[in-house]
């Protein structure tokens, strides 16, 4: 029976009105609908309940919806996308298989959206990808003997696994642009394994089975150096892979043996303690409590939930990155609530705005809450993105309407601007300018202005934008103003950063900001560019509900440890390594490399 379709209005909200003063504003959500039915969201499979169940996964900056839907005469999933851009929006397009069952498990921040069909002819499952602007037909991946694909990056490249007729599923990469050549498999130490996420560096995250233990151990990969994996420590019963950002973090999720409860794990390059993790705890109380981590934004700020031994659910967030120095544990901050009442945080964009259970909604800049922002206490927000658009499920929300579980998408308002650098900082006059501004809340509709005037602006990802600076804008020295501005709903304009524009002998106008006539020197690289800042994953990995829902943060891997990823139409030069943090043990598993490749494009 076809369920009815109602289209509501979406009421939109200041990400900066996240305060305890607006704590009954909603935002009504937006009923999506696949194959004639209202599908039941199922990431609670993330917790153990409802798995393989059915609705969107992944959402990219873009909005773009990526999941699947029950056919409704034959209940076989049938992969779906949904872009609010489309006039036929909250419908659902129905992607191409091969006769059977398909899946999409992500969508990349291009709109390539990947997962599986199951090939009817061969009887297997096989990766494939769509690219739903190009048509509904699967591409279907070179796989050895079946596999499947869970996330791509904003080249192109998409990993999954193939599954080899000796070991079974390898991790698996096919290259951008080479998409029907066979897959390069990576290192796995003889036993198998799976990728889950690539970012835009090109360097891999997934999970390879240990031989001694037959436990799933998290491992990295970086194509461009080694196919060897650097396998991860954990608390010695393996972990699964929850997120992975541009900067080269990894969160993921483990048993504690010692206290007997799950724990969320942090790695990162940059840490002193890498390649250990740091350990995500809960408050500290005199019980152990379960932790459940769920998502990570670019800065490595992580949400999730802890089992409160003594009440109950609490929503909380972690700060690995602003840990103390050395620190390898870091415990749950609890996010504003009510007292002895369930929550839970699910993700978090880079802005620091946070969905969860009941309706809440929470910001962490600084953290305060806005109490049933989702219009429902029965409602779950379960991915933002960066444009704070968020997919979620809930019961209807329709007056008289089917007491039913439907997926659900909520529009706020566009996140407020903020400015944090530009590259470069100065420019001769007279000459045109690739300029790029680096902070956070970035929208597709963003612009970077000089004085007030708009330029042509390209979205990299919700913190780097891109512009073309005309000679004619510049031909005055002096200090000049750069702004970032997102038209309403919300939005607004960012903080002003100076460009500095010097004369033909590298000196500043008078009145240039009363500097000094030799201030203004250009930058030594000739204000080139700051590096590709990339793409996260794609959402959802699948079979072990980690989630990989945000999509491009734009932040740079920090050397040594990794390198700035490469493709057509950039440069590479060498640097020094500036030391090693990989130890003994480590080494032989990996190449060394003594110098960093740094690329820019």
């Amino acid at each position: 029976m076809k369920s009815r379709l109602i289209v509501v209005g979406v009421v939109l909200l200041s990400s900066s009105s996240l305060g305890l003063g607006a704590a009954r504003a909603q935002a009504v959500p937006v009923i999506l609908e696949a194959l004639g039915r209202t599908p039941v969201l199922g990431i609670e499979q993330t917790f153990g309940n409802q798995p393989w169940a059915v609705g969107p996964v992944a959402i990219n900056d873009a909005a773009q919806i990526a999941g699947w839907g029950l056919e409704p005469a034959t209940l076989v999933p049938q992969a779906m996308f949904w872009d609010p851009a489309s006039p036929t929006f909250p419908a659902a397009t129905l992607l191409g298989g091969l006769g059977g069952a398909s899946r999409a498990w992500s969508v990349g921040p291009t709109g390539l959206v990947v997962g599986e069909v199951f090939d009817a002819v061969q009887g297997r499952n096989r990766p494939a990808v769509w690219n739903p602007a190009m048509g509904v037909s699967p591409t279907v991946l070179d796989d050895l003997g079946g596999g499947m694909a869970y996330a791509a990056n904003r080249s192109g490249a998409v990993v999954g696994y193939a599954n080899d007729l000796v070991v079974g599923a390898r991790p698996a990469l096919w290259m951008a642009g080479r998409l029907s050549d066979p897959p390069t498999l990576l290192g796995d130490l003889g036993r198998g394994g799976e990728a889950n996420g690539i970012n835009a560096d090109g360097v891999v995250v997934g999970r390879v089975t240990d031989p001694a233990t037959g436990f799933l151990r998290v491992a990295i990969w970086d194509p461009a150096m080694s196919l060897v994996p650097v396998v991860l420590p954990d608390l010695g019963s393996g972990a699964s892979v929850l997120d992975f950002n541009d900067r080269g973090q990894v969160l993921g999720q483990a048993h504690d043996p010692g206290a007997g409860v799950g724990r969320g794990l942090f790695w990162d390059p940059a840490h002193p303690a890498f390649p250990a993790p740091v350990v995500l705890t809960d408050e500290g109380g005199p019980v152990p409590g379960t932790v459940h981590a769920s998502d990570m934004n670019g800065d490595g700020v992580v949400v999730g939930m802890w089992v409160d031994p003594a009440c109950c659910d609490r929503a909380v967030s972690w700060d690995p990155t602003s840990a103390p120095a050395g620190a390898t544990t870091v415990t749950a901050t609890r996010l504003p609530g009510l007292p002895d009442f369930h929550s839970a945080a699910y993700g978090i964009n880079d802005g620091r705005s946070i969905v969860g259970s009941n309706g809440r909604t929470w910001n962490l800049a600084p953290t305060t809450m806005l109490d049933g922002a989702l219009a429902g206490d029965n409602h779950r927000g379960l991915r933002i993105n960066a444009t704070n658009a968020i997919v979620g499920y809930g019961f209807s929300p329709v007056p008289g309407g089917p007491d039913q579980e439907v997926a659900l998408f909520w529009a706020l308002a566009r996140p407020t601007p903020t400015l944090t650098s530009i590259t470069p900082t100065s420019a001769p006059a007279g000459s045109p300018l690739v300029l790029v501004a680096i902070g956070f809340g970035f929208t597709h509709q963003s612009e970077i202005r000089l004085d007030g005037a708009a330029q042509p602006t390209t979205f990299v990802s919700a913190t780097e934008l891109g512009a073309s600076v005309p000679a004619e804008a510049l031909v005055m020295a002096g200090t000049r103003s750069i702004t970032v501005h997102t038209p309403a709903p919300g939005g607004g304009e960012s903080d002003m950063v100076p460009l500095v524009v010097t004369g033909p002998d590298g000196g500043v106008a008078v009145d240039g900001g009363g500097l000094a006539r030799d201030g203004g020197r250009p930058s030594p690289d000739g204000g080139s560019p700051s590096p590709d800042g990339g793409t996260t994953l794609p959402s959802d990995a699948g079979r072990d509900g980690g989630s990989f829902g945000r999509a491009d943060t734009g932040r740079p891997i920090p050397a040594p440890t990794m390198r700035r990823g490469s493709s057509g139409g950039c440069t590479t030069s060498s640097a020094p390594a500036g030391g090693s943090v990989l130890t003994p043990w480590l080494l032989a598993l990996v190449v060394v490399v003594l110098t960093v490749r740094r690329t820019r494009c």
